[in-house]
């Protein structure tokens, strides 16, 4: 007899959240669950094939996890994926991390019965469904301090990288010749002039990266000519920087 398949569905970026959670469904079930774990079609190229991939293993589904960030709700596959399921009637599980709560999803995951990562009763919530999948009356033995101690350590990580993302890339904005500083490795160093209106809001990016001890930066003289005012000062980045978090800016 086939197994029974959970369809877990996630962005790219949450792609390691998705395989702690495959991983310990495989295990709590003793493998009488399987597993299928999606992409959001970053990582493959979109098209009938792919398509037809995504299409089959949800109808052979027969339970849907829908991993939910304030990243991925942004994502069209997550609502196309759990309305897919929706509609054949596949029971699913919005189940909230990296700084989103169940009681602030949008419509229509809302309406569903939503679980958030870090708490044990809405894990164990989540694990009863699967248990029904099964046609069974009582689960296993859930190791529920093992995922939330596994995912927390993803969502710290995942967070972290997001705010420095962010912060990096409003920086970029405000003054695009430090994309070089930034993103290329072969700076450590650059001046910058940011217009006046503009350098409150770059200070409080700059304060980001400066609270983690990435950088260092000073704006020491104001200048003025027919376009406007303008604050000047220089930019370093720390070995750290270089070391440790350009490759995850990429």
């Amino acid at each position: 007899m086939d197994k029974k398949i959970v369809f877990i569905s996630h962005i790219t970026e949450e792609r390691e959240l998705a395989q702690i959670l495959s991983e310990e469904i495989k295990k709590s079930y003793l493998g009488m669950l399987d597993t299928f774990v999606s992409s959001d079609g970053q990582s493959l190229p979109a098209g009938g094939r792919w398509l037809d991939m995504i299409d089959a293993a949800l109808n052979k589904s027969a339970i849907q996890i829908s991993l939910c960030s304030p990243q991925s709700i942004k994502r069209p596959w997550i609502n196309f994926e759990a309305g897919a399921s929706w509609i054949r009637k596949i029971p699913v599980v919005p189940v909230c991390h990296s700084g989103l709560r169940k009681n602030g999803l949008p419509i229509p995951l809302a309406m569903l019965q939503a679980a958030d990562i870090d708490s044990k009763d809405d894990l164990s919530v989540m694990f009863n469904e699967l248990t029904k999948v099964l046609g069974a009356t009582v689960s296993p033995n859930i190791d529920y301090e093992s995922i939330v101690a596994r995912s927390g350590e993803f969502q710290k990580q995942y967070t972290y990288v997001n705010v420095l993302k962010d912060a990096v890339y409003q920086i970029i904005n405000v003054c695009p010749e430090l994309n070089e500083l930034f993103l290329s490795g072969n700076i450590q160093n650059k001046a910058i002039k940011v217009k006046d209106f503009q350098y409150s809001d770059m200070v409080r990016h700059l304060e980001i990266l400066k609270n983690e001890n990435l950088i260092t930066y000073a704006f020491h003289q104001t200048m003025m000519d027919s376009t406007g005012t303008y604050r000047g000062g220089q930019i370093v980045l720390a070995p750290h920087y270089l070391q440790d978090v350009l490759s995850l800016l990429k």
